[in-house]
C-alpha cells in the first residue's frame, strides 16, 4: 500500500537571508560598467539562511555551493523570486515568505495518519522527508508533521 501525503510543506512563514553573488554579469561595476541587478532571464546564485519564525535555522547553504536558477522562469517560491527583484551583486536581504507566496498553505485534508512501523526509523522525526511514488509512478515528497506513540 502506498503512502499518501503525509503533510504538504511544513513550513508557514520563513525567513531567508540572501546574499547575492556575481553570476551571468556581462558587465563589470567595478570595471566601470553599469550596475548588475536581479531581473527577468538572469542567472542569479545566492548564499541563504532558511529560518522558521523562532529564528530556528532550517536550511543554510552559507559556505557551500550557491544557489543558482534563472529569476523569472518560476524555478524558486514566488514571495522569494519577487523579494530578490532589482537586487544588485553583493547585496544582502532579509526576506520574510508567507505560505500563500512560498509552497502553499497546508491542506489538512492532506494529512494522513500512517503507522509508526510504516516509516523508517531514522525518519520518525518532525521535519524529515520521505519520497515515495503515486499510483501513476510520479515521485511524491512526504513531510513528517507529527509522530505520536503509535
Amino acid at each position: 500500500m502506498r503512502w499518501h501525503q503525509i503533510v504538504g510543506w511544513v513550513y508557514c512563514a520563513f525567513i531567508l537571508f540572501v546574499a547575492l553573488g556575481p553570476a551571468c554579469a556581462q558587465a563589470d561595476p567595478q570595471k566601470g560598467g553599469p550596475k548588475m541587478t536581479v531581473s527577468a532571464g538572469k542567472t542569479v546564485s545566492l548564499q541563504y539562511s532558511l529560518r522558521l519564525e523562532d529564528k530556528a535555522v532550517v536550511e543554510s547553504n552559507v559556505g557551500a555551493e550557491p544557489l543558482t536558477y534563472t529569476h523569472g522562469a518560476q524555478q524558486i517560491v514566488p514571495g522569494l523570486e519577487a523579494a530578490l527583484e532589482g537586487m544588485a551583486i553583493g547585496e544582502s536581504k532579509q526576506v520574510t515568505v508567507r505560505p500563500a507566496e512560498g509552497y502553499g498553505m497546508v491542506n489538512p485534508e492532506a494529512l494522513l495518519e500512517v503507522s509508526k512501523d510504516r516509516i523508517p526509523p531514522e525518519a520518525l522525526i518532525v521535519g524529515a522527508e520521505l519520497q515515495d511514488r503515486d499510483p501513476k509512478g510520479k515521485p511524491v515528497r512526504y513531510r513528517v508533521s507529527e509522530v505520536k506513540d503509535k
